[in-house]
């Protein structure tokens, strides 16, 4: 029974069959149990180490942290057993199989939020094999690798590159001496392919080369990283992995407004991710489908992704995907004009990105508040939306403050502050927010940023009676949304073009009809997408110009 059970557990391993394989895996552990006195002899407690160990992959994929840490702590305690110390009589190896199943527990931790347990789990991992003198490898390569999300994760991109730059330097160094055959592969646990030099560990560092590119906006860069990742999966056929990469390469194509490919590629990504049972995997991507199909207006949609999301992210408690999904909905909320929901969720996000401490997540839900604030002050009196448009730049300035805050968010929070200065009326500091705006939003190939900022600026010159460079910049932030099918985007640009043209005196009677015309077709594009906020504001514009 053992056997079979095995063999059939390694098979399912192989084919990224991992919830058939945990099933597997287990009835062979409960069975080598169930015969307590062979437990004693070495051979079988190394047997035992494997299936433990592939217990640990098993259930880390599917989001099971808690017991995937569990087997790798004993996985841990069945290495330090002097018996089996005796049998290998090889203290390095040793030494380093006990680093990288610390790493493991170390990921356990990270996949649940807690940064300061992992980089703790790194640091028992850093003393085993100081104390064992070794000083290179693969087990040193998956560490740094591993203090390279941390770093990453928490903002400290600097360091994060650094980190994963000597990761890349070690992995090389250790394939170059020794390289893992695919053949090999299927037969070995995630440390045994780490220790033999696996080159999917050059892949891994790669893609957190890429999400540090993309991040900090050099989205060329991360698609390079991205792409070389990608090639190195398919070759050793690594079904994870693809989904991963595929999912990281569809975050570049939204930044940039290239949205068949990134649906494309997340479809690609949540099929194989629902395959395999990877639950933090399928979170990921339908909060990305949930983002395409805000920027594409599809807001229901978009609610009903988010919301799926949420759901699942409840289930591996991951307080990053909570934090970020909630913001989202907020957003969709907003558009829906569901104003306290849209409160109740973005102060969920604060409230979960605060409690960990994950700087990136606090400054994106600061600028979902601050965006909150800036459509209630468009929906208020004069005296009331002097109020609001107060907190808009309170919570924008707390937001841009944190220095380590995602490049596109960033962005976009300048963006959106530059809106309030245009709200409150200062004319000249709104358009050099807008221009250096602009500039970034270019630099870093934010397509929609540019075509919103675009707009803005269209807004801000129409007031300045600058006319015709003010229909310029509304007519590029047009083609752009049309091109790229944003929707609303397009529905809003129709709008405010037409609200400067309707303000201008002496407009010809041609003219006048037009720019009515234009805003009636956006209060329909509104209320075809269920998009209630926009279409009330559109109302009021109708109803104050005819």
């Amino acid at each position: 029974i053992i056997r079979y059970a095995e063999l059939a557990a390694d098979h399912a391993y192989a084919l990224s069959a991992y919830p058939e394989a945990e099933k597997h895996y287990r009835i062979a552990v409960e069975y080598i149990e169930s015969t307590s006195p062979r437990l004693a002899d070495p051979e079988v407690q190394l047997r035992m180490a494997y299936l433990l160990e592939r217990l640990g992959e098993c259930n880390f994929i599917q989001g099971n942290f808690e017991q995937s840490r569990r087997f790798y702590e004993r996985v841990l305690d069945l290495r330090s057993q002097k018996q089996l110390l005796v049998l290998s009589n090889n203290a390095q190896q040793d030494a380093q199989v006990q680093a990288l199943l610390w790493c493991e527990i170390g990921w356990t931790w990270y996949g649940v939020g807690d940064n300061i347990q992992t980089y703790q789990c790194s640091e028992k991992a850093e003393n085993i094999l100081l104390s064992s003198s070794i000083i290179a490898g693969p087990a040193w390569a998956k560490i740094r690798l591993q203090q390279s999300y941390v770093r990453w994760q928490g903002g400290k991109y600097e360091e994060g590159f650094h980190k994963a730059k000597e990761a890349l330097k070690l992995f090389e160094e250790s394939i170059a001496k020794q390289k893992l055959k695919l053949e090999e592969a299927s037969h070995l646990t995630k440390i045994g392919r780490s220790l033999r030099g696996d080159p999917v560990d050059i892949g891994r560092t790669r893609a957190i080369l890429g999400l540090l590119a993309s991040v900090t906006g050099q989205s060329t860069i991360a698609i390079e990283h991205f792409r070389t990742a990608l090639a190195l999966y398919e070759q050793y056929q690594c079904r994870r992995e693809i989904a991963t990469a595929s999912g990281n390469l569809a975050i570049l194509y939204l930044r940039r407004a290239e949205y068949s490919s990134a649906q494309a590629t997340l479809r690609q990504s949540l099929s194989i991710a629902e395959q395999i049972g990877d639950t933090a995997l399928v979170c990921a991507v339908q909060g990305n489908l949930g983002v395409l199909a805000m920027s594409l207006g599809e807001i229901i949609e978009a609610e009903n992704w988010f919301r799926q999301g949420i759901e699942l992210v409840e289930r591996i408690s991951d307080p990053v995907y909570t934090s970020i999904f909630q913001a989202y909905l907020s957003s969709i909320l907003q558009e829906q004009g569901r104003v306290l929901e849209a409160r109740k969720s973005i102060y969920c996000s604060l409230h979960v990105s605060r409690s960990v401490h994950i700087v990136p997540c606090i400054g994106f839900a600061l600028i979902t508040l601050g965006s909150l604030y800036v459509n209630q002050a468009l929906a208020e009196n004069d005296k009331r939306q002097a109020r609001m448009l107060q907190h808009a730049k309170t919570a924008l300035q707390r937001g841009l403050m944190l220095e380590e805050v995602e490049a596109e968010t960033k962005t976009e929070g300048k963006l959106l502050l530059a809106q309030v200065v245009l709200l409150q009326g200062e004319l000249a500091a709104a358009r050099e927010q807008a221009l250096q705006t602009l500039q970034e939003a270019k630099q870093d190939e934010l397509t929609w940023l540019v075509a919103r900022t675009q707009r803005l600026l269209g807004s801000i010159l129409a007031a300045s009676s600058e006319h015709e460079a003010a229909r310029q910049y509304f007519e590029q932030a047009l083609r752009t949304f049309q091109k790229r099918g944003m929707y609303l985007e397009e529905a809003r640009t129709l709008r405010e073009r037409s609200t400067a043209l309707l303000a201008r005196t002496g407009l010809a009677p041609d003219e006048r009809q037009k720019a009515l015309q234009d805003l009636h077709r956006a209060r329909d594009m509104f209320s075809e997408r269920k998009a209630e906020f926009d279409r009330m504001i559109t109302e009021r514009m109708i109803a104050g110009n005819e």
